[in-house]
């Protein structure tokens, strides 16, 4: 129950079961997830529900659905989902997190398209509404790359791509 906000014991398990979501699809991308939250309680006879949440699937591709996990990618979801749980809760990162959950729920490519734009327009989008797409572009092909003729390369496809995402936005 952290942040200036009381939080339930449910919200907060809620909330762990979405970055282990987004922490199982960043190391391999996968149906693996849990689609049903229950909130049990012992009343000294026995077990009894008191909620039951449930829980969109994160939607890979066909050739990423039977992705077998190895102890070494567990560690490495543990290690994505403290650096997710230690976001605060306003601000890029968290947008960015959201919306890139967001997009790995629906089916429709459109839609997952552009919410994973909205995630990287949240990182990498400029402060002000200058040259915007080149600005966007151009800093997100900066963070992939190491030198400058990998960079125009990466530059120029993600133009291309920023031009189809406004194809998909804009009609």
């Amino acid at each position: 129950w952290k942040g200036p906000k009381q939080r339930g014991i449910q919200d907060v398990a809620q909330e762990k079961n979405l970055f282990a979501q987004i922490g199982l699809w960043l190391v391999k991308p996968t149906t693996m997830g849990s689609r049903i939250i229950v909130d049990a309680q012992n009343d000294g006879s026995g077990w009894g529900w008191r909620n039951v949440r449930h829980t969109e699937p994160c939607l890979p591709l066909e050739d990423h659905r039977l992705q077998i996990f190895e102890d070494s990618d567990m560690q490495r979801v543990r290690e994505i989902n403290l650096a997710i749980a230690g976001l605060p809760r306003k601000g890029p990162a968290w947008m960015a997190a959201t919306f890139f959950l967001r997009a790995l729920r629906e089916a429709p490519w459109d839609l997952r398209f552009v919410m994973m734009w909205i995630a990287l327009e949240s990182l990498f989008g400029p402060d002000d509404s200058r040259e915007t797409s080149f600005r966007l572009v151009q800093r997100i092909s900066l963070f992939l790359t190491r030198n400058a003729e990998a960079g125009k390369q990466k530059f120029m496809a993600l133009k291309k791509c920023y031009g189809h995402r406004s194809g998909v936005v804009h009609g």
